[in-house]
């Protein structure tokens, strides 16, 4: 008769030589690798194909961060079974107890920070992205940062018991020793506590674009525990600064409020010059390029076209072929725009109407009303924004590399998806009105005008119109500034800018010079005074030395 967890089994007469406590631990370990066999088999081909029947990825990662440590932990829980049977002397079992215990502990430290890394993290950025608060955008980095900080204290903290350290005590003497070690590593702890700030305030975030104190222009790259990863333009290389200078230094953030960047040149003509016909050429040469913004959507395409047809008269074919793939890309992005500015047109009438019927509560026959005259029509105008949006999309940028114009694609359908989401909830919101929502319909409509307004693709205003500004009386020219606006400053590696300031410096002096427009340079003239008194001197004294 041996016991087999907690059951009494009687063994037939040509096994009673096991009938004593070394025979029942054998038993009993083969007992425990049969569990471990059958667990094996079910976490590896019938859970995994059950999960693989059902839909979404998530169940089997889980899985397969779950399925070897299970293993172990079964593994150790059997040896501990087992080893209890041979009652062997109390101190070496309880010693080999707290090895596997402290080992079981390590493991499940290690699925939590898996779980954390692989699951939550990982989903968790996409959220964040999906979502418009705050809240997940400022909690998912946090977790990234002190995530597996707080799971190895956890797990140090359930091990010390273990071997009999009273936790209590250690955590007195952590406070002492932390209040020590915090003035001994100032520095460390306030990069990571600069850190913490630097991910609550998002002065900045993942691959956006930046311009520390120095000048230098930077992508981030990431924001971590003690220092921020940058990536610098200029030199190719990384950079790891210290959040504590980060957060004591001016931030220049590029790519906020909008990746239209605002740039300029200067340029001095002869003072004999007409200006007005200064200022219109200027402004001609701005809205013939395809990468500088203008409001007047059909004269912009106009001013491409004749563009187009001078470089082509000039034997510049290579340079006329790629604006016209701009120009197609741009007359895309146009209609978009005429989509997008009737959609925001519907939703400001869509507004007053809201409000005229939602103090008291909407009735099912203003619901329909509201339905008929704009829900449906904007059910219609937002397939159509989308459909705009993917067909600018497909055209790829003439100037922009690989990576970046699949990064564009990437990020423009991530904000239809969000244009789409954002619209459904107002339309539901109006076609099924809960109370917690009936009063502030026009606010959440007001919502979704601003964000297209300032993250989804919105028209040119009036005033990103490129401009020509006097800027002084030179000592030898009228210095004038034209100044404009480029569609997207990230792309080409950051060199758009540059590429924009040189084509147009190129274009202005060749333009300048068709028009018989001089662009002087300094000059000086030296007069000498008295000069022909002075000659008159020498040769009088000469005339008296040879006489």
């Amino acid at each position: 008769m041996i016991d087999l967890f907690g059951f009494s089994i009687p063994l037939p007469p040509a096994l009673q030589f096991l009938d004593n406590p070394v025979g029942e631990f054998f038993i009993t370990a083969l007992a425990w690798v049969g569990i471990a066999v059958v667990a094996y088999i079910f976490l590896t081909y019938i859970l995994r194909w059950v999960t693989h029947q059902l839909p979404g990825e998530v169940d089997d990662i889980i899985l397969g961060i779950v399925r070897r440590p299970l293993l172990m932990l079964l593994i150790a829980f059997g040896i501990i079974n087992s080893l209890r049977v041979l009652q062997l002397p109390a101190p070496f079992t309880e010693w080999v107890e707290r090895i596997l215990l402290t080992a079981e502990i390590i493991v499940g430290a290690w699925v939590v920070w898996r779980m954390v890394h692989d699951v939550i993290l990982f989903y968790g950025h996409q959220w964040a992205v999906k979502t418009e608060t705050r809240l997940d955008d400022i909690v998912i980095p946090l977790i990234n940062l002190v995530g597996a900080v707080v799971i190895v204290l956890g797990a140090i903290l359930l091990i010390l018991p273990i071997f009999g350290i009273d936790v209590g005590s250690i955590l007195v003497g952590a406070g002492v020793i932390g209040l020590v070690l915090g003035l001994a590593l100032q520095d460390t702890l306030s990069n990571v506590f600069s850190g913490i700030s630097l991910i609550a305030d998002a002065p900045f975030r993942t691959s956006d674009i930046i311009k520390l104190g120095d000048n230098k222009i930077f992508r981030v790259e990431k924001i971590g525990l003690r220092t921020t990863t940058l990536y610098s333009y200029d030199e190719h290389s990384t950079t790891y600064i210290p959040n504590r200078v980060l957060t004591d230094q001016p931030i220049e953030n590029i790519t906020k409020p909008t990746v239209e960047l605002r740039l300029a040149v200067e340029i001095g003509v002869a003072y004999n010059s007409d200006l007005p016909r200064v200022e219109r050429l200027l402004k001609e040469i701005a809205w013939a390029h395809p990468n500088i913004l203008g409001s007047d959507l059909a004269f912009k395409q106009q001013s491409v076209r004749s563009e187009i047809e001078r470089l082509q008269q000039h034997g510049r074919a290579d340079t006329a072929a790629r604006m016209e793939r701009a120009l197609a890309k741009m007359e895309r992005e146009h209609l978009l725009f005429a989509r997008v500015r009737e959609f925001d047109e519907l939703l400001d009438q869509l507004v007053p109407a809201i409000g005229a019927r939602e103090e008291r509560g909407l009735t099912p026959a203003e619901v329909r009303e509201l339905d008929l005259q704009f829900v449906a029509p904007a059910n219609v105008l937002m397939e159509q924004v989308r459909a705009a949006l993917d067909d600018w999309c497909a055209l790829a940028d003439p100037w922009a590399n690989a990576d970046e114009i699949q990064t564009q694609v990437t990020r423009w359908q991530e904000r239809g998806e969000r244009l789409k989401r954002r619209w459904a909830r107002l339309r539901d919101g109006i076609l099924t009105p809960a109370i917690e929502e009936t009063g502030r319909l026009d606010t959440l409509t007001e919502q979704l005008r601003s964000w297209l307004r300032e993250e989804f693709k919105f028209p040119p205003e009036v005033w990103k119109d490129p401009t020509v500004n006097f800027l002084a009386f030179g000592a030898s020219s009228v210095d004038v500034r034209l100044a404009y606006f480029i569609d997207d400053g990230r792309l080409e590696h950051f060199k758009r800018r540059t590429r924009l300031t040189r084509e147009l410096a190129f274009t202005i002096h060749r333009r300048f010079q068709e028009e018989g427009i001089e662009i002087p340079f300094p000059q000086t003239d030296v007069w000498f005074r008295n000069a022909l008194k002075g000659e008159k001197e020498i040769e009088r004294k000469s005339d008296g030395v040879n006489g």
